[in-house]
């Protein structure tokens, strides 16, 4: 008997040795069916109107509530995973609908190589997750950053200055970047191509500056703290914040004026050597990393935009686009001077100068 068997085995392994499985065959074709169920349901959600609409509204509601809640991680983060929560429950929503859809027509479902199915309900839920779920989910987070919403939310536990307003994060642009890769398909046949481009867009006209001084745009290098940009503050002259900043590390007359005329690298590098912990200005003695300190950087920072007219237009032509310094390394545990406090008071001095310029047109 069991030589019979192991013939039999035999016999079955050559036939499949000569002609390709079926198994190969369904294989090959998957990304066809991928296609094929990406387009499919791209027609069904045109023929839908209704629901697809729903489901959109959903994923703006579930990413606008998800970018709110977690604003504090940084704008561009929060964006991110109000896009993925929505790009997340339309796929739990289709892998549901499909299951019950199975149930009540089991024959028809099985009739189908099982490759095949899998081809057209990946096709399937990829539809759902970017053009129902992640682009909507876009468009839901950008609404929570337009100035008028964001400056009407409390301000994140353990911070003065509102995380949220820091900007959009990598993860965004991904995001971004997959709705665009989408759109060419869905344009055609779906009427949520208009809400897409629109949120795509908004995403863009609200991308984050960053004031850095290796920015990629000309305007981020000028906000950062090595820009060259001159200015007197209490009868002092200095080349830069940078300069600014760090001469206060140092008692010495001498020295602070010797950094005051730095700008760049140059500057950073003068304050390295310094242990200070706290500093004499005029007749006070001030601690770093102070509110008193703070206050005092700010004045420096309003002092460079006031006497440096072409470069305070240009700062303020960039609102409403969210500020942030992103070095793309974590400020040192316990920094005088975290990122946070810079961008809020980028944010908070750009808004004062776009409030005056409105009132003086009006």
């Amino acid at each position: 008997m069991f030589e019979s068997q192991f013939q039999l085995s035999q016999q079955s392994s050559e036939a499949h040795n000569d002609e390709p499985s079926n198994l190969q065959s369904e294989a090959n074709g998957l990304l066809d069916n991928a296609i094929s169920g990406f387009k499919n349901r791209a027609s069904e959600a045109l023929a839908e109107p209704g629901e697809s609409t729903a489901r959109g509204l959903v994923s703006v509601g579930v990413a606008a509530a998800v970018t709110v809640a977690t604003r504090g991680l940084g704008g561009k983060t929060s964006l991110a995973l109000g896009a993925a929560a929505a790009a997340g429950t339309q796929t739990l929503w289709s892998v549901f609908n499909d299951d019950a859809a199975a149930a009540n027509s089991t024959a028809k479902y099985e009739s189908k190589p099982f490759l095949s199915r899998l081809g057209n309900e990946i096709g399937s839920v990829s539809f759902d997750a970017i053009c129902l779920g992640a682009a909507p989910g876009i468009l839901g987070g950008s609404i929570t950053k337009l100035p008028f919403i964001e400056s009407a939310l409390p301000a994140v536990p353990g911070n003065s200055i509102m995380r949220g307003t820091t900007g959009l994060a990598q993860a965004e642009a991904t995001a971004a970047n997959a709705a665009k890769a989408a759109l060419p398909e869905v344009q055609s046949v779906t009427k949520f191509a208009g809400a897409v481009d629109d949120s795509v867009k908004l995403a863009d006209d609200l991308a984050p500056i960053n004031a850095w001084s290796r920015s990629t745009e000309q305007i981020g290098r000028d906000l950062s703290n090595f820009s060259h940009h001159e200015f007197v503050l209490d009868n002092r002259k200095y080349a830069s914040i940078e300069g600014f900043y760090n001469s206060l590390l140092y008692n010495d007359p001498a020295r602070r004026a010797k950094i005051a005329e730095m700008w760049g690298l140059e500057a950073k590098k003068a304050g390295k050597s310094s242990n200070l912990q706290a500093f004499r200005y005029g007749k006070e003695t001030i601690k770093l990393g102070s509110e008193e300190h703070h206050n005092l950087i700010e004045r420096a920072l309003r002092a460079k935009f006031d006497q440096n007219p072409e470069l305070r237009e240009a700062f303020i032509k960039t609102h409403p686009r969210p500020i942030i310094h992103d070095t793309g390394a974590p400020d040192k545990v316990g920094a005088h001077f975290p990122r946070e406090i810079l961008e809020g008071m980028l944010t908070r001095i750009r808004s004062e100068y776009v409030a005056a310029k409105k009132l003086i047109g009006s």
